[in-house]
Parts: structure tokens; C-alpha cells; sequence
């Protein structure tokens, strides 16, 4: 399934990569050699790079965890490990700074994410609220649809509040042609 995705997500990756390309370039042409820790990462940043055409929502996921763990430097994606310390912890330069950057492009995404994760989500009525406005809109932009069309749609693998909607439609042309009769 293909999600939907933002250029501007991309540039933690674009900036990874390039650091990893610029790597792998003076790698070729020096006596530099990679770390275990840089091929790890290399291969980690290529799965993203995969992921963020694929499926954006693991896209964000491992990229933020190969960032997180980068940081730490458990993983590198470069040549150069440049890090500061506060106290016994170390953080990586290169990939602390991708890290703010993906913070930056998900600032808003990051609570919620984290609530969703915790279980302190919206209460049930809210929940009910917000299926119910999807539900509605998902109605409007059904409603003009054939009866083939509807039942076609209701074959396909559906948001629950797609699903919920397309029903909810055969049965008032149902009731309707009913009541015609």
C-alpha cells in the first residue's frame, strides 16, 4: 500500500545520504575505512530510503529509531565520528543533527505519536466524534457513486469508516427503492 508522503520528510534522509555518499566517495579514493558501526547504518539508511516510498509510516518509524540509536553511536553512517558528551553520555554529531532535523519536520506528529504510544489518546468520545465526521465525509464523497460502484468499493480493503459509510448508503437506496415500490 502506498502511503502519502511530504517532500520536506524527506530531508533527514537527503541529509544522511549525502553524508553517506560523501563517505563512501572518500572511502573509494583515501585509506579511509568504514567502522562496523557505518556499514550497519549505511544498510539501515538504504531500508528507509526503500520505506519512504513504500510505506511512510515505517518510514518514520525506523528512521527516527536509526536516528536515535545513531546518536548514541551504536550505528554511524559515515567516516567522521564527531561527538559531544554531557555527563557519560555520548552524542554523535552527524546524526544528532538528522535527529533535530526530523524533529523539526514532525514537530506536531512527535506528542501524538507518543500518546498513541502511552494510551493517552483521545477519551471514546472523541473517538466517536472523529469517526463520525470521517464517516460523514467519506458519505458526501460516496454519495454520487453507482450501486455497482458501491458494491465494488465494499469488496476493496476499506478505513472502517469507509466501510461503515458505503453500508450506510446501499441501505438508504435500499430503503428508498422500497418505498418507491
Amino acid at each position: 500500500m502506498k502511503a502519502k508522503f511530504d517532500l520536506k520528510e524527506f530531508i533527514p534522509l537527503g541529509f544522511l545520504s549525502l553524508v553517506g555518499i560523501a563517505s563512501a566517495i572518500q572511502v573509494a579514493t583515501t585509506d579511509y575505512i568504514f567502522e562496523p558501526q557505518a556499514y550497519v547504518g549505511l544498510t539501515l539508511l538504504v531500508v528507509c530510503f526503500i520505506l519512504f516510498f513504500l510505506n511512510a509510516s515505517w518510514y518514520r518509524y525506523s528512521m527516527a529509531f536509526i536516528l536515535i540509536i545513531g546518536t548514541f553511536g551504536l550505528i554511524g553512517f559515515s567516516t567522521v565520528n564527531i561527538s559531544f558528551g554531557i555527563g557519560i553520555l555520548q552524542f554523535h554529531i552527524i546524526p544528532f543533527v538528522a535527529l533535530i532535523l526530523f524533529s523539526s519536520v514532525y514537530n506536531s506528529r512527535i506528542p501524538a505519536a507518543i500518546h498513541r504510544l502511552l494510551g493517552m489518546d483521545k477519551t471514546e468520545e472523541e473517538n466517536l466524534e472523529g469517526f463520525n465526521a470521517r464517516k460523514a465525509g467519506f458519505k458526501r464523497t460516496f454519495e454520487k457513486l453507482p450501486d455497482s460502484e458501491i458494491d465494488r468499493r465494499l469488496k476493496t480493503k476499506l478505513v472502517p469508516e469507509a466501510i461503515q459509510a458505503l453500508e450506510e448508503l446501499k441501505e438508504e437506496r435500499n430503503n428508498t427503492l422500497q418505498h418507491q415500490l
